[in-house]
C-alpha cells in the first residue's frame, strides 16, 4: 500500500444502510455483495488518487483517505453512482451512506487511530441516509468553488455530532446521476453556529445591537466581507440565548438563517418552520413563506438572525412583526443597504479592529517577544487592514508554522504574496475550523464585473495606498471620460463594497481591496492609469512644495510615498522618478534631511540607469541631493555633486529654464562651506541667465512669469550683497503682483523686501513689510499655516532689532507651534531664532 499522507488530509467514509436487517434476509447473498460493494468503491477511490485503508465497522463500512479534498468528493460519486448501476440480486433496496471530513491528522503505522477528524467523520457518516453523501464545513471550504461537473453543494444546517460538544455545519454533495431527494437528518439543527473561542473586543458594538434590538429595531449589520459580521451575531445570539442574569428575552427562540442565495434563504426558513410544527410537505418556496407567516403570528418574543443577506429579492421572506425582532448580516452594496432601510431596517456599519484590538488578535497562538516582534504584528496588522478575518487566519498560521511575527511579515511584501500567503493560511484554517476562511473571494466577485473604467478608476484609488483620495484626483486620472461618467464608476465601485465614500467626499479603498487590484495589474495591463497617477500626484506634491502648503492634514505625500512603493514592486521607473523627487523636496522642507537624502539617492541611481550620469534629469537629482547632503554636514559629498550637476546643466544643449537654479545651488554649498569668491564667481554666472529669462518673459508679454523672474534676480542680487538692486527688482515684482491682484505672490514680495530691508538696517521699514505679508496670509490661510508663521518669525525678528520685545515675544509665541510642528530640532531656523526663543523663554 502507498505511504499515507500526514498533515491536512480529507477522509471518505461509507456504510451500507440496514445490512443487520438484509444478512438476516439474504444471509447467502449478502456476504458476496458485501465483497463486490467494497471493490466499487476501492476501485473508484483508487482512481481518483485516494488510499482504501481498511473496512471500518462491521465489515461493510469503508475508510479511505485524500490528499486533496477535490478528490474525495469525485470518488464519492463515482462511488454512489456505480453502486446505484449494479445489479444487486436482493428484491430491497441496497444504498451505502457516506460522509466526508477534512480536517488535521497523523498516521500510525499504517492507520489513523485515536484521531479528532476521523472520529467527526464517523459521526457525520451516522447521520446520513442510504444513498446520500454529507461532507463537513472544512471540506466545503476548500472544495467550493471547484465542484465536479454538474454537482453542488446543499448547505443543511447546523447539527450536533454525537458525543461531540460542538456542533458542524453540514452540506450535502447533489449530483444529477445520484438520488436527490432524502428525509431530514436524524439530529434538529442548531442555532446559532459555533461561538468563536478567539472572539476579541467588539463591546461597543455589540452593547449597542443590543439596545436597539430591545427598542424593537430591525437592524442591518454591513461591511465587508472577513470584518466579523457573522461571530458578531454569533456573539449577540449566545448573550441573548444564556444571558449573565434573567431568563432569554427570546423565550420564542432564536433562529438562525443563511441567506447568500435565495434558493438557501428559502431552505433553511423552511426548516425552521419546520421545527415550528410545519409540514415539509410543501415546496421549499410555499414552506418559506408559510414559515414566514407562522413566525410572525407568534406571541412569544423571538429572534431571527438572517446572515449573508445579498438579494434584494429576498426581501418579501423577512418577518415582519411586534414579536420578531430581526438582525441581519449584509456585505451587500450601497442600493441594497438602501432597500433594507426602506424596509425599516437601522443599518449599523461594523468597522475594523482598533489596534490594541488587532495586536491582540494576532497574538491568540503566539505572543510577540520583544520590541522588533511587536512591530512586526503592528505592520502585519496594518497590511491587512486590521481585518478580523485576515487577522485570525494569520494567527492561526504563525501557530501552525511556528514561525516568528517577523519571519511571516516578509512573507507579505508583495500584494501577490499576500494573496499566495492567505491563501495557504485559509485552507489550513478551513481544514482545522470549517470556516470557509475566504479573504479575497468577496473581492474578486465583486471585481470581476467591473467594466474597464471603473477598473482604472479602482486602480487609480489604490495606486495611493490604503489613504483616502480626492474625488478630483481620481478624475484627473481618467480625464478621457466625461465627469458624468467618472462619477458613475464611482458609484458603482461603492455599490460593491470595493470603496468608501468619506464624509468629507474622499474616497478609501481597504488594504485587501488594494492587495486584490495590484495583483490583477500585470495581467490586465492597466500600468497607464499608475502612470497618469503617479503624474497627477507628483505634480500636485511639487506645487505644494513650490508654495510651501504643508498643512499636515493634506495626504499628498502620503500617496506619493504609498505610490513609490507600487512603483517598486513593478519596476515602474519613469513613473518612480518624478515621485522620488516630489517626497524628496518635501522631506528637505520639513528638515528631514536624511529622508530627502535617500529620495534623492535613489532617483539618482534610476535615472543613471535609465539615461546615463550626463543627462539633464540625472543632473536634477545629482543637484538635489547635493543641497540635502550640505544640510547634513556632508560637505566633502555635496559639493562635487552640485558643481557636476551644473557642468550637465551648461553642457545641455538647449539651456534648461531653471539652469539658474544650478547655479544657486552651486553657490549655496560654497556659501555654507566653501570658498566666498567662488560662491560670488557662480552667482555672476548666474546673473546672465536671470536676466535673459526676464527679457524673454517681458517679450512674451507674460507678467506672471516677469514678476517672478524679477523676484528670482532680487533674491539673486541679495545673495550677493548688492541690496540696492535687490529692493530695485523685488518692488517691480511687487508692482506687477498687486496689479494682477496675484495676493499669495505680494505676500511673498513683501517678506523678501521686508529681509532685504533688515540687511541694510531699516528694521522699522522691515516691520512694515512683513505686516502686509502677514495680513494677506491671514486673509489666504488658515493661523497654523506655514506662511503665517514664517511672517510671524521674520517680523518678530524684525521687531526685536527694533527694541518691540513684546511684540517680538508675541508673534513667536503664535508662530512656535507650527514651527515646532513642522521643523525637527535640527532644522537651522532654530539656529536664526536662538535669539527669539531665548526671549520667550526669559519672558515665560
Amino acid at each position: 500500500m502507498r505511504e499515507l499522507p500526514n498533515g491536512i488530509v480529507t477522509f471518505l467514509m461509507t456504510d451500507v444502510v440496514d445490512s443487520a436487517h438484509l444478512t438476516e434476509r439474504f444471509p447467502l447473498k449478502m456476504p458476496e455483495i458485501i465483497r463486490r460493494h467494497i471493490e466499487l468503491i476501492q476501485s473508484t477511490v483508487e482512481n481518483r488518487g485516494g488510499i482504501l485503508i481498511k473496512s471500518r465497522g462491521e465489515g461493510d463500512s469503508t475508510f479511505s483517505v485524500f490528499k486533496h479534498a477535490l478528490s474525495a468528493l469525485e470518488a464519492a460519486i463515482d462511488a454512489q453512482r456505480a453502486l446505484l448501476n449494479e445489479s444487486f440480486p436482493l428484491d430491497a433496496p441496497f444504498r451505502v451512506r457516506m460522509a466526508i471530513y477534512t480536517g488535521e491528522a497523523e498516521q500510525r503505522e499504517g492507520d489513523y487511530l485515536g484521531v479528532g477528524t476521523v472520529n467527526r467523520c464517523a459521526r457525520l457518516r451516522g447521520l446520513a441516509h442510504g444513498g446520500q453523501i454529507l461532507i463537513s464545513r472544512s471540506t466545503w471550504s476548500l472544495a467550493q468553488h471547484h465542484l465536479p461537473e454538474g454537482a453542488r453543494l446543499l448547505d443543511l444546517g447546523v447539527y450536533t455530532l454525537r458525543g461531540i460538544e460542538t456542533s458542524e455545519q453540514i452540506y450535502q454533495l447533489v449530483h444529477p446521476d445520484l438520488l436527490q431527494e432524502f428525509p431530514p437528518l436524524v439530529e434538529s439543527p442548531q442555532a446559532p453556529v459555533n461561538r468563536n473561542p478567539d472572539f476579541i473586543g467588539r463591546k461597543k458594538i455589540l452593547g449597542e445591537l443590543q439596545r436597539l434590538i430591545g427598542a424593537g429595531q430591525s437592524i442591518a449589520l454591513t461591511g465587508m466581507s472577513g470584518i466579523g459580521k457573522t461571530q458578531v451575531a454569533v456573539e449577540l445570539a449566545f448573550s441573548q440565548s444564556a444571558p449573565s442574569a434573567g431568563a432569554s428575552p427570546f423565550p420564542g427562540g432564536i433562529f438562525w438563517v443563511n441567506a447568500s442565495d435565495n434558493a438557501q434563504f428559502q431552505n433553511d426558513l423552511g426548516t425552521v418552520g419546520a421545527r415550528l410544527g410545519l409540514s415539509r410537505d410543501y415546496p421549499p418556496a410555499e414552506l418559506a413563506k408559510q414559515a414566514k407567516q407562522l413566525i410572525e403570528r407568534m406571541q412569544s418574543p423571538c429572534l431571527l438572525i438572517i446572515d449573508d443577506w445579498a438579494e434584494p429579492a429576498g426581501l418579501d421572506l423577512i418577518p415582519h412583526s411586534r414579536h420578531c425582532r430581526v438582525l441581519l448580516t449584509t456585505r451587500a452594496g450601497w442600493t441594497a443597504q438602501q432597500s433594507l432601510r426602506a424596509r425599516g431596517f437601522q443599518l449599523v456599519a461594523l468597522p475594523p479592529l482598533s489596534q490594541r484590538e488587532s495586536l491582540s488578535l494576532l497574538q491568540v497562538h503566539r505572543r510577540a517577544k520583544g520590541a522588533q516582534e511587536l512591530e512586526a504584528v503592528r505592520e502585519i496588522a496594518e497590511r491587512v487592514g486590521s481585518l478580523p478575518l485576515a487577522l485570525t487566519l494569520i494567527a492561526n498560521h504563525v501557530g501552525w508554522l511556528g514561525i516568528s511575527f517577523n519571519d511571516y511579515l516578509q512573507r507579505l511584501k508583495q500584494p501577490a504574496d499576500m494573496m499566495e500567503h492567505l491563501e495557504q493560511a485559509r485552507e489550513q484554517f478551513a481544514a482545522l475550523t470549517g470556516h470557509s476562511g475566504e479573504v479575497f473571494t468577496a473581492i474578486a466577485d465583486s471585481y470581476e464585473p467591473l467594466s474597464e473604467p471603473a477598473r482604472d478608476a479602482l486602480a487609480a484609488l489604490c495606486f495611493c495606498g490604503g489613504y483616502s483620495v480626492s474625488r478630483e484626483l481620481l478624475h484627473a486620472a481618467q480625464s478621457g471620460l466625461s465627469v458624468t461618467a467618472r462619477d458613475e464608476h464611482l458609484a458603482i465601485l461603492r455599490d460593491r463594497s470595493l470603496i468608501r465614500f468619506e464624509l468629507d467626499g474622499a474616497l478609501t479603498a481597504h488594504e485587501l481591496v488594494k492587495a486584490y487590484v495590484l495583483s490583477q495589474v500585470v495581467q490586465e495591463a492597466r500600468q497607464g492609469v499608475f502612470h497618469a497617477m503617479a503624474r497627477i500626484l507628483a505634480n500636485e506634491l511639487s506645487q505644494m512644495n513650490l508654495h510651501a502648503s504643508w498643512d499636515p492634514r493634506r495626504l499628498v505625500a502620503s500617496q506619493c510615498n504609498a505610490a513609490i512603493q507600487t512603483c517598486e514592486q513593478f519596476g515602474w521607473v519613469e513613473s518612480q522618478m518624478p515621485l522620488l523627487m516630489a517626497t524628496g523636496f518635501f522631506a528637505y522642507h520639513h528638515g528631514d534631511y536624511e529622508l530627502a537624502d535617500q529620495r534623492f539617492e535613489a532617483g539618482l541611481q534610476l535615472s543613471e540607469r535609465l539615461y546615463g550620469r550626463d543627462h539633464l534629469a540625472t543632473a536634477q537629482f545629482m543637484r538635489a541631493l547635493g543641497r540635502a547632503r550640505q544640510e547634513r554636514r556632508h560637505h566633502d559629498s555635496a559639493l562635487p555633486l552640485v558643481i557636476d550637476a551644473l557642468r550637465i546643466a551648461e553642457a545641455t544643449e538647449n539651456a534648461p529654464p531653471d539652469l539658474p537654479e544650478y547655479y544657486i545651488s552651486a553657490g549655496y554649498v560654497l556659501k555654507r562651506e566653501g570658498d566666498f569668491s567662488s560662491k560670488m564667481e557662480l552667482y555672476d554666472r548666474a546673473l546672465p541667465y536671470y536676466l535673459r529669462a526676464l527679457t524673454l518673459s517681458e517679450q512674451a508679454n507674460d507678467r506672471q512669469e516677469t514678476s517672478r523672474c524679477l523676484n528670482n534676480l532680487g533674491t539673486l542680487y541679495e545673495e550677493t550683497g548688492d541690496w540696492e538692486r535687490a529692493l530695485d527688482f523685488l518692488n517691480r515684482a511687487l508692482l506687477i503682483d498687486e496689479q494682477l491682484n496675484a495676493r499669495e505672490r505680494q505676500a511673498i514680495r513683501h517678506n523678501n523686501i521686508g529681509r532685504v530691508l533688515g540687511r541694510t538696517g531699516a528694521w522699522e521699514q522691515a516691520v512694515h513689510h512683513h505686516r502686509l505679508a502677514l495680513d494677506l496670509y491671514l486673509q489666504i490661510y488658515v493661523s497654523e499655516s506655514i506662511h503665517v508663521a514664517m511672517s510671524q518669525q521674520w517680523m518678530a525678528r524684525a521687531c526685536l532689532e527694533t527694541g518691540d520685545h513684546a511684540q517680538a515675544r508675541a508673534l513667536f509665541q503664535d508662530a512656535l507651534p507650527t514651527l515646532q510642528r513642522l521643523y525637527p530640532p535640527t532644522h537651522r531656523i532654530w539656529q536664526e531664532c536662538e535669539p527669539l526663543m531665548a526671549l520667550v523663554q526669559n519672558g515665560a
